[in-house]
Order: C-alpha cells, then sequence, then structure tokens
C-alpha cells in the first residue's frame, strides 16, 4: 500500500521572483487547498503563512499557505516539481517554460534512465558516492536507486503495463514507431540496461517539456500510486 504522505493531494504554481521585496512570490492566485475536496460545499478561505526552504528541490524557498476553511498548510511547489521530489519531473522553469538544452532529461527524475543508456553507473553505496565528491554530481543516489527509478520510468511511460501500454502512449502523445522501436528494445527482458535505452529513446522523441505534459504525467503517476493528485491542475 502507498504512504499515506504520497497519497496527498498537492498545489503546484508559477514563481516568480520579486526585485522589491528580494523573494520568491507564488505567481497564480491559489484559490483552492490541498483538502478542498474533503468538504467541497465549504469554500477555501487561503492566506499566505511562511516561507520554507528545502534540502534537496527547488533552488529557492517554497510559500506554505494557510487554509482557514479547511484548517489545513500546504506547500506551493513550482511547476514541473512533485512532493517530496528531490528531482524535477519536466525541466521547468519557475515560470513553467520549458528550459532547451542538449539533453533535458539528464537533470530530471528520468535522468537515472538516461544515465542507464549512457552507460553511467551510480555507485554502488553512499561510501563510494561521497568518494567522488564533485566529479559525483550527477549521481544523487546509489545503484539500487538508480534501478528503481529506471523501472519507474518505465512503469510512467506505459512500458511495463500490458492492459495500459496504448493509453499510455496516445495520453502522452508518442508516436507509434517511437514506441514500437522502445519495445523492441526490451523484447528480451526488462533489465535496466534495456528498460534505460528504452525509456531515453521515448524521451528525446519529445521536442521540448510543457505544462500539458506535465499535467498528463501527473495524473497517470496518480494512477500508478507514485503521487497524490495535482489539486489545481
Amino acid at each position: 500500500m502507498k504512504p499515506v504522505y504520497r497519497a496527498r493531494r498537492f498545489i503546484s504554481s508559477r514563481y516568480t521572483f520579486d526585485v522589491a521585496t528580494d523573494q520568491w512570490s507564488v505567481t497564480d492566485p491559489i484559490k483552492l487547498c490541498s483538502k478542498s475536496h474533503l468538504d467541497p460545499n465549504n469554500c477555501c478561505h487561503v492566506v499566505k503563512c511562511r516561507r520554507r526552504i528545502r534540502k534537496a528541490g527547488p533552488s529557492h524557498p517554497l510559500w506554505v499557505l494557510k487554509c482557514n476553511a479547511h484548517s489545513c498548510w500546504f506547500t506551493v511547489y513550482p511547476l514541473g516539481w512533485l512532493p517530496f521530489g528531490r528531482r524535477i519531473l519536466l525541466d521547468l522553469d519557475s515560470m513553467g517554460e520549458a528550459i532547451i538544452a542538449e539533453d533535458c532529461w539528464e537533470e530530471t527524475a528520468f535522468g537515472a534512465a538516461t544515465h542507464q543508456d549512457e552507460k553511467k553507473v551510480w555507485p554502488a553505496t553512499f561510501v563510494e558516492l561521497l568518494k567522488l565528491d564533485g566529479e559525483g554530481l550527477c549521481y544523487y543516489a546509489t545503484r539500487r536507486t538508480q534501478i528503481r527509478h529506471i523501472h519507474g520510468a518505465a512503469m510512467l511511460l506505459g512500458l511495463s503495463i500490458t492492459d495500459n501500454q496504448q493509453r499510455f502512449r496516445m495520453d502522452l502523445g508518442f508516436d507509434y514507431s517511437t514506441y514500437q522501436q522502445a519495445c523492441v528494445r526490451i523484447r528480451d527482458g526488462p533489465v535496466a540496461e534495456a528498460l534505460g535505452a528504452a525509456c531515453t529513446g521515448i524521451l528525446r522523441s519529445i521536442s521540448q517539456p510543457s505544462i500539458l505534459l506535465f499535467a498528463k504525467m501527473v495524473n497517470l503517476g496518480q494512477e500508478l500510486g507514485y503521487w497524490g493528485s495535482c489539486a489545481n491542475q
């Protein structure tokens, strides 16, 4: 069973830097809280509460808001980010615009799969990870986590779900030939190397990330039990 904290609904919004106050602010008006679905007849009354600095994740502080109607506090995550995520799901900036780079997937949650395709094997233990120092900045966890993330990426892209493969492909907008090529790569077995190559082939067929693609991945990830729904998407 998925832990309770993973099932929580979350709020996502654009962030902008306010020069006057020298701080990041939530751009979009937040009208719903993360618990609005529990009591839909009671209208939310959202107010700002405080800022929160995370040890990992977005590079700027996040706003924690309060809903007086539902007596709850919730964090507003930048577009592209998920609760408890150490890396962004899609490479979007704080305003939700695509970051155009040579490889826009390496620094995302799909980085484990692209590294595997490039034969970049993460360290076996945390001791080895610490020894890498600056050379290991692209490796943020151990080999065990890399394999787990690769299998998660394959599930999210519909490569490991027999019944829903066709719908996942259509929802995420992958063309049939790209999907078929990915399936050929994993035909000999769902090992890490094959899955990494299959996922990377699909990811690099995407011209650029977008808010729409983020919303679709959030919905599919919710169905798979990876995280809760985005309440304001």
